[in-house]
């Protein structure tokens, strides 16, 4: 048995369409048609929460469309496999309740609070949000299609979180201290707080555009771009066990980060990994590289192959193991750095290439062309090119 606001609109709907007809009214005046507040029942229900999950106890389900829901307090409520249908909230508390298979479809969501409630297999799809709270809520199973998130929306200390974000653009979003696994596909974020998160927690942006996009001192199992165009932004002080950048173009710093592994291909970079500690760095087929420093840095082993290595600065770092593939290598910096073994195998040296006070155990070099523009410079060090 489901009851329901719907019916009631349409024997409404007919009585006011005979109406014009009779009378010779058009039809077409939308302002009689906006949402309406709650009417009996659903307006008694959702004044007493205990009648409201009394109801739905009952096997009732709760289905509401084209309503304005306004100034209620839903704390404790329980819904589920609700649906709620061009419907507007505003200014509604739902403080540690629980929304289960619940769908919000064509809905505008102002200023509602989700704090400490919980959303599993929760969908809003075509829906607006703006200044909604979800601190300290646990999110399993969360999709927005389609939506806008604005206004300072935010997950902040949310918990179990496993988000989805499709078609949805985010504008001044955060996600402070929130545990999550968070997939963003074909969107635009512009100032994402995603920093500090935490343990586990992933990020994954595929086919998107992303703006001041932050994650510092965030714990995070795997961080990804995929087809990815992101200004500004990235991370310091925290720790990556994965970071994967394929056919992207980023501006991303990964200064003061610890990462196990770094990996890089078909990509154009502007990066820094200042003061960051790396296992393992790889990359492959990336012609296009407006910048990359890694001052001070600390890797075990770094390995590049067919790439254009244009402002690259490893200056005053640490590296085990270094080799570079089928390259061309412009406007390096490689100053005070000690490297125990470095191969340099079918390398173009071009611009300025300094090795100033650099130190390298064992150098091992194979088909160097030296191009007529090179200034290349190894003052106070041990290399030596034949």
């Amino acid at each position: 048995m489901k009851l329901t606001q719907k019916t009631q609109a349409h024997h409404v709907a007919s009585i006011i369409a005979v109406f014009f007809f009779a009378f010779g009214v058009s039809s077409s005046m939308a302002g009689l048609f906006e949402k309406s507040s709650l009417g009996s029942p659903w307006k008694e229900l959702f004044a007493d929460v205990a009648k409201l999950n009394e109801y739905q106890q009952q096997g009732h389900t709760v289905e509401l469309q084209n309503t304005r829901i306004e100034n209620y307090d839903l704390a404790g409520a329980r819904f589920d496999k609700a649906k709620f249908e061009d419907t507007d909230w505003k200014s509604v508390t739902a403080k540690g309740a629980t929304f289960s298979n619940t769908t919000f479809r064509n809905c505008k969501l102002d200023q509602v609070r989700f704090e400490e409630a919980t959303l599993k297999d929760v969908t809003f799809d075509n829906c607006e949000l703006s200044k909604v709270s979800f601190f300290h809520a646990q999110l399993p199973g969360v999709r927005f299609i389609n939506s806008t998130l604005k206004d300072k929306t935010t997950f902040q200390a949310s918990t179990s979180g496993n988000i989805t974000f499709d078609h949805a653009t985010m504008k001044e979003v955060s996600f402070y201290k929130a545990q999550a696994v968070i997939a963003v596909r074909d969107s635009k974020i512009n100032d994402g707080d995603f920093t500090t998160m935490q343990p586990p927690s992933s990020l994954t942006f595929e086919k998107s555009e992303l703006k001041e996009v932050n994650f510092e001192r965030s714990i995070l199992e795997r961080f990804v771009l995929n087809h990815v165009k992101a200004d500004m932004g990235g991370t310091s002080g925290g720790r990556i066990n994965v970071v994967e950048i394929r056919d992207s173009q980023f501006g991303f710093s990964f200064s003061e980060t610890q990462i196990d592994s770094f990996t890089v291909s078909k990509s154009t970079i502007e990066t820094a990994l200042n003061s960051a500690t790396v296992k393992s760095i790889e990359m492959s087929d990336c012609q296009g590289m407006k910048n990359m420093t890694l001052y001070m840095a600390k890797i075990e082993r770094m390995r590049i192959q067919n790439c254009h290595l244009n402002d690259f600065a490893l200056v005053k770092a640490t590296v085990d193991e270094f080799s570079v593939t089928n390259a061309k290598l412009t406007k390096n910096q490689f100053m005070n750095s000690k490297i125990k073994t470095m191969t340099l195998e079918n390398i173009s040296l071009d611009g300025k290439v300094d090795f100033t006070n650099a130190h390298i155990d064992q150098l091992t070099t194979k088909n160097i062309t030296k191009l007529p523009g090179l200034n290349l410079i190894t003052t106070g060090s041990n290399v030596k090119f034949e």
